[in-house]
């Protein structure tokens, strides 16, 4: 643009695209509807002129986006799609996108963007990465029209799953080592204390042999990175008419999980159980059908976070006799470390689940403020009640809390010691690291997750962090202790552990054996697991590798030897180098 008019020069060849002797006060790109790819409009003095393009351009596409799907309840980016970067690749060249202007002065441009095809019959594909840094790809964008791309409202972090081998194939069970999330964001400059280890009740129908062995696979089908420490497989004896859970839960404020056995043999369902509203919800606790209490509207500004909702118990019989124990199935839709960080700015609190006692003249007192909540998704939790927080006589409970959490069944079990039991530890044989590919995932009704292992894809709009992964193939001696010592992988992996054979005696599909007992088997897991997430801390690398916050005090020359030989097992182990996608 001169005192003598203006020229378009092709900024490659240097070639003379287009000239006017017009003298321009300003002048622009623009993107009109019927008109292919972008025209120039001028001002000559006050009157705006625009320059088409010519009949021998070739084809364009033009794109538009928004952080806003129709059938989504809650945005995660904004709904113009400011701040989008985008990438068109057609044969080897790529073509780069960016929504924020690139000059000063007031406003933003919500013009679509255009794309040339320099020839081509099509663009191979777009990638996007939207503001909350969300990765996505787009195909099959038609030249000549205007392509409106949403953002993929879709879970990209949580933890790894479990998949165990029902005789068949490998059955989704739930996502485990949620409590391990490492640089989770909690507000300005703090993170989330990470607990690495989780152990898992299995679900009686899949701890079924297989070629004398047991098998489970840990696999990442999100943008996320697993540090495996650990694995152990435990099966329970239990007398005929006893029962047991685990002491588990995502602890808040309450206390800390431990992960312990506890056995019962009575438990207690509610009589009558009403939400906020004071609608009946026994129906929807009665038992685990994967079908939850409905929680309070969302807060479509912040993902995980409702308006106060709470369930109120009643129960048949008075609840401060013997060792009473909280028992909750359900899932939660877990918040990311950039939507606390956003809820921190705006005084919007993330509060857990509280548990509170009615006395017999109707007062509520509070028994375990915050006290936590399944760690992810579908599964049993528990929590032991102290009787002395209880008040004498009591029958009724309730929970409160702000976090979308969905409640599928709740009842107190009454915690006894057995005569007998018999524990047995399966000791660990294989730990083979592979490139699997990302199970299908459905999402029910009420944000409920499915993983079906047997309709895997190669590929998946994820990342990796950069760093270096475990090698494929076996990698037993990183999984065979608590030492600090890491099976480390990514999106699309898997790590698939055998257990030595069950005894002759092996459960049948009731989870019973002779005599009457029953079996139930019990996957303790130590590790952690990192997110993409903008706000985790370190979330773009798999290095700093983690380490246990241990209160023993090894001797300086332990401390070197544990230190020489974690190290030697990952210059063996940890050498493949992974990044981006």
């Amino acid at each position: 643009d001169t005192d003598e008019g203006w020229a378009a020069v092709d900024a490659g060849s240097g070639e003379l695209k287009a000239n006017s002797t017009a003298r321009w006060s300003a002048w622009m790109l623009t993107t009109l509807p019927a008109v292919n790819g972008p025209a120039v409009l001028g001002w000559l003095g006050e009157q705006p002129q625009v320059w088409l393009p010519g009949p021998g351009r070739y084809e364009f596409i033009k794109v538009m986006f928004t952080g806003k799907q129709e059938q989504a309840d809650q945005m995660r980016s904004n709904r113009s799609g400011i701040g989008v970067t985008a990438a068109a690749r057609r044969g080897i060249e790529w073509t780069s996108l960016r929504t924020l202007r690139t000059d000063s002065g007031p406003g933003q441009s919500l013009q679509p963007l255009s794309v040339g095809l320099g020839g081509q019959s099509e663009i191979d594909f777009v990638q996007l990465t939207w503001p909350d840094g969300i990765f996505q790809s787009e195909y099959d964008l038609t030249p000549g029209k205007l392509h409106r791309i949403s953002e993929t409202q879709r879970q990209v972090s949580s933890c790894p799953v479990v998949f165990v081998w029902n005789g068949e194939y490998f059955e989704f069970v739930t996502d485990v080592l949620g409590g391990g999330g490492i640089g989770f964001n909690v507000g300005d400059g703090e993170y989330g204390e990470p607990r690495p280890a989780e152990n898992l009740l299995l679900p009686i129908h899949l701890t079924q042999s297989h070629d004398r062995e047991l098998r489970i696979k840990l696999a990442e089908p999100m943008e996320e990175v697993c540090y495996l420490d650990a694995a152990r497989l435990v099966r329970y004896d239990l007398p005929p008419g006893w029962q047991m859970t685990l002491d588990e839960r995502f602890a808040v404020a309450g206390p800390v999980a431990t992960g312990a056995p506890l056995f019962y043999r009575t438990l207690l369902r509610p009589t009558s159980a009403v939400n906020q509203r004071g609608e009946s919800v026994l129906v929807e606790l009665a038992d685990v059908d994967h079908v939850a209490v409905e929680p309070a509207a969302k807060d479509v500004r912040f993902i995980g976070r409702t308006e106060t909702h709470s369930v109120e118990l009643t129960f048949e019989r008075r609840l401060d006799d013997g060792q009473p124990v909280l028992l909750f199935d359900g899932w939660i839709e877990y918040p990311y470390s950039q939507t606390m960080f956003a809820a921190w700015q705006a005084g919007a609190e993330f509060a857990a689940p509280t548990l509170e006692a009615a006395d017999e003249h109707g007062q509520w007192h509070v028994v375990a403020e915050q006290f936590g909540y399944m760690a992810g998704m579908p599964r049993e939790s528990a929590l032991p009640l102290d009787t002395q927080q209880l008040p004498p006589g009591c029958r009724k409970l309730r929970l409160s809390s702000n976090l979308e959490i969905y409640w599928d069944r709740i009842a107190v079990a009454f915690a006894e010691e057995p005569a007998e039991i018999q524990r047995h530890e399966y000791p660990l044989v294989s730990a083979a690291v592979a490139e699997r590919g990302f199970a299908q995932r459905t999402t029910f009704a009420q944000h409920r997750p499915y993983y079906d292992d047997r309709r895997c894809v190669p590929l998946w709009d994820t990342r990796h962090l950069r760093g270096n992964y475990t090698q494929l193939g076996e990698a037993l001696p990183l999984a065979s202790a608590v030492d600090d010592a890491v099976i480390v992988f990514g999106p699309g992996e898997e790590v698939e552990l055998t257990f030595a054979a069950p005894p002759p005696e092996s459960n049948d599909s009731s989870g019973t054996v002779d005599g009457g007992a029953t079996q139930r088997f019990v996957l303790e897991l130590n590790g952690w697991c990192k997110d993409m997430d903008l706000y985790t801390r370190d979330g773009e690398t798999v290095a700093p590798l983690p380490r246990r916050a241990t209160t023993d005090s090894p001797t300086a020359s332990d401390a070197i030897a544990v230190e020489r030989d974690r190290e030697k097992l990952h210059a063996e182990y940890n050498t493949r180098f992974r990044a981006g996608h």
